[in-house]
Order: C-alpha cells, then sequence, then structure tokens
C-alpha cells in the first residue's frame, strides 16, 4: 500500500508543477482539481492499508461485516476505474453511471450499516471502529471518483 501512496502522490505532484510551460487557465483548473482528489485517493489508501496492517495481528472481521465491505470495496476500485477511463476520455454521458454508482455505494453502507447495529453478538469495539473507517473510505473513493470527472467535464466540457 505504501508504494500505490507513493506513487499517486508523485502523480499528484506532477499535475501541480509551477515550473513547466505556461498552462491555459481552463487546464489548470482542471489539473488542481484532479491533483487535489488523486491526492485524497492516495490519503485513503494508505488508511486502508494501515487498517489492513493492523487487522493482521487482530484478525479479520466477522464474515456478516465482510460481506458488505467486500462489496464496497469492489464497487469502489469499478468506479475508479470507470473514472479513469472517462478522465481519459470524457463523455458527460459517462458520468451518469458514476453518479448511479454513488447512490449504490449509500445503498450498500446501508446495509453495512444495519448489520453492524444488529449483530449478536455484537461486533468488539475494534471491529466497530474498523469497519466504520473502512465503509467511510471505500464512500470516499467513490465520491472522489466522481468529483474528479465531474471537474473534468464542468470547465472543459465534453463531446
Amino acid at each position: 500500500m505504501g508504494r500505490l501512496y507513493e506513487e499517486i502522490e508523485a502523480e499528484a505532484a506532477d499535475l501541480l508543477d509551477t515550473t513547466g510551460p505556461p498552462v491555459e487557465p481552463r487546464v489548470l483548473v482542471v489539473e488542481v482539481h484532479v491533483a487535489s482528489h488523486v491526492q485524497r485517493l492516495a490519503e485513503t489508501a494508505r488508511g486502508v492499508g494501515d487498517i489492513a496492517w493492523v487487522r493482521r495481528e487482530r484478525g479479520p472481521l466477522p464474515e456478516r461485516l465482510r460481506t458488505p465491505l467486500s462489496g464496497m470495496a469492489g464497487l469502489a476500485v469499478s468506479m475508479l476505474g470507470a473514472a479513469a477511463d472517462l478522465l481519459a476520455t470524457p463523455r458527460a454521458a459517462g458520468t451518469a453511471d458514476l453518479h448511479d454508482g454513488l447512490n449504490e455505494m449509500a445503498q450498500r453502507q446501508r446495509l453495512l450499516y444495519e448489520r453492524l447495529l444488529s449483530s449478536t453478538p455484537a461486533p468488539t469495539r475494534l471491529d466497530v471502529v474498523d469497519t466504520v473507517l473502512l465503509g467511510g473510505a471505500f464512500d470516499r473513493c467513490a465520491t472522489h471518483s466522481v468529483s474528479a470527472v465531474r471537474h473534468v467535464l464542468l470547465p472543459v466540457g465534453a463531446p
């Protein structure tokens, strides 16, 4: 996870390099927004990695919580991929699918919390904290994916 974080941070730094040739303001607006979202994604990835590292000693989360978390993680990765495709080839129509992904993420997070709050026996305090932090991280990944694409499409426009 540390290597991924470093690579994402390097990408964000490259986007904000001020020593290069002048850039059109529209392009700069996009670069600043995308770099900001990429940096937040890197921080989120580091947080997920930290929790995963600690869980090695604590053991896995209960299956009842792992299942919805796994679904949230898969959706977040899918949305990141879709956002990357849209950043490479901006299309206004593609953003609707990403927005649908946000709704699906919210539904999955609701399911996670329903399971978390109704589990018998109740999960440990550490399991609750890790579950909430991981669910929030996956939700943030989805949100940053949509926001990055939106910031590309707004000032630049799309075919």
